[in-house]
């Protein structure tokens, strides 16, 4: 039951929008200069056309011995800028340099690259090119984890790169049409060199999953997902499989050595030889096999923290390509939150950010809202409206011809229920590129938001209305396309 709603109202090119009357404490909306001031002036994003990934050729070029061959991927994180790796099949991994715009278009994609030299030189990374580096030796390049595990390994700058396809064709595009989803994953409690993961498999189990008298508001992720989707979006005992493992300190894996007793959270090549390990582990020692299932969730010892500051990370958002990582930081392990967020990128979504700002240190969590609060929460408007989880307001789906000059709307917002969507599509010019990513000009999402706990915890707790905007569109690569779980043994001690 809705505890109270915020009445608004909206007007275009007039001053009644800028008294709001809003109920419940909730603030003014500062959004309408924006409007009023979108018909006569162009928009501020400047438009331009990606090119179409393109299709694997018929007959690939002949292997070029100085090339790296591999599955790009991508590691999102909180305090960093999208990381870029090369992941071959036979488990080696080459940190790279790319260009963040025209890479992650690509990411799950099998590519050919040629170094510009062993190590990055603190150039910036080249534009995205066809055809290949001839001076380059292939001894220059050393995977980064053959032989001892290197923490300090550099990324390698990139002379040129082709895309000959995506790695896992069938990860196709969907657009939300309101039916369920399966949110299926294999979580790894992980421990090595004496350090103990941070639940046993019954507590975990029970912070995780519903049991037989869990109540429907009872804190955990199975709610989290079912709550926030507003139940579109499905885990339960039979999408999840959950293992404890136990690795040894340093051993070999493929013939490849590794170590964790310098192991660092921040450190990605760390945090791939653990996921490598962890899926050895329960393929040869348990004799399971788990390569049908996209998404793994490794969570850590507390004890690789080490002062990183960070909570977790993503591996290629969308599930792209044949796997998703998420890694959890075992020092903040027992917060959902973390998880809902990390996995949050799985099904294709991006950090906010406050307008006018820029850098990694405004970027917010994706459930959390920027500016005006902070908090344990639900997934924002544009964010709900994406994945297909929340519909407009009914009659508050908004457009240049619905939205008329100088003539007030007034609606009732329900708290974390709805929200009003506004296009404004006065101020297109008709030069606009479209693709299936982004939209021409930002859309305008307004929502209202008040304590309704477990699951959207304000900090500072008053309730308030919220303004975002968002340029994305509502085609997104949906991890649970693969369906349920095996099926077989949901957890594994």
């Amino acid at each position: 039951m809705l505890r109270c709603t915020s009445a608004l109202v909206i007007a275009l090119l007039t001053t009644a929008a800028l008294n709001s009357p809003l109920l419940c404490d909730a603030e003014d909306v500062s959004a309408v200069a924006e409007l009023r001031n979108a018909r006569n002036a162009p928009p501020r994003r400047v438009v331009r056309k990606l090119r179409p990934p393109p299709t694997a050729p018929a007959s690939p070029p002949p292997q070029d011995a100085r090339a790296i061959v591999g599955e790009l991927d991508v590691l999102i994180s909180d305090k960093s800028s999208p990381q870029f790796f090369v992941r071959q099949r036979e488990g080696f991994v080459f940190p790279v340099l790319l260009n963040e715009t025209d890479a992650l278009p690509y990411t799950g994609y099998i590519v050919r690259l040629y170094a510009a030299g062993n190590t990055s030189d603190g150039t910036a990374p080249p534009q995205m090119a066809s055809g290949g580096a001839k001076d380059f030796m292939p001894g220059d390049l050393t995977p980064a984890n053959s032989g001892a595990l290197a923490l300090d390994t550099k990324p390698i700058a990139v002379r040129d790169i082709e895309f000959l396809g995506p790695a896992n064709p069938g990860a196709g595009k969907s657009a939300p049409g309101g039916e369920r989803r399966n949110i299926t994953s294999i979580v790894f409690l992980v421990s090595f060199c004496g350090w103990k993961a941070p639940f046993d498999l019954a507590t975990f189990q029970s912070m995780w999953l519903n049991g037989p008298g869990t109540r429907e508001n009872a804190r955990t992720m199975q709610n989290y997902w079912s709550v926030c989707s507003q139940g579109k979006a499905v885990m339960d005992k039979d999408t999840q499989t959950i293992f404890e493992v136990p690795l040894p300190c340093s051993g070999t894996i493929n013939n490849k050595y590794y170590s964790f007793s310098a192991a660092r959270f921040d450190y990605a090549m760390t945090l791939y030889s653990i996921m490598n390990a962890a899926e050895d582990y329960v393929q040869a020692t348990l004799g399971l096999n788990v390569t049908g299932i996209q998404q793994r969730v490794a969570v850590l010892p507390a004890e690789i923290d080490r002062d990183s500051n960070i909570k977790g990370m993503a591996l290629n958002p969308g599930c792209l390509g044949t796997i998703c990582y998420t890694f959890i930081n075992g020092r903040y392990a027992d917060d959902l939150t973390v998880y809902f967020h990390e996995m949050g990128h799985n099904l294709g979504l991006d950090h906010s950010g406050r307008t006018g700002l820029t850098g990694v240190a405004v970027r917010y969590w994706i459930g959390k809202s920027p500016g005006a609060f902070s908090g344990k929460t639900c997934y924002n408007a544009p964010n709900m409206w994406r994945l297909g989880w929340m519909p407009p307001l009914r009659g508050g789906d908004l457009n240049g011809s619905t939205l008329d000059i100088g003539r007030p709307m007034t609606f009732s917002l329900p708290g974390s229920k709805s929200y009003i969507r506004i296009e404004p599509t006065w101020a297109l010019r008709g030069d606009e590129v479209y693709n299936e990513r982004y939209s021409p000009i930002p859309v305008f999402f307004i929502s209202y938001r008040y304590l309704e706990a477990p699951f959207n915890n304000l900090s500072p707790p008053s309730s308030r209305v919220l303004v975002h905007t968002f340029s994305g569109t509502q085609v997104i690569h949906f991890l649970s396309k693969q369906g349920r779980g095996t099926g077989r043994r949901q957890s594994h001690a």
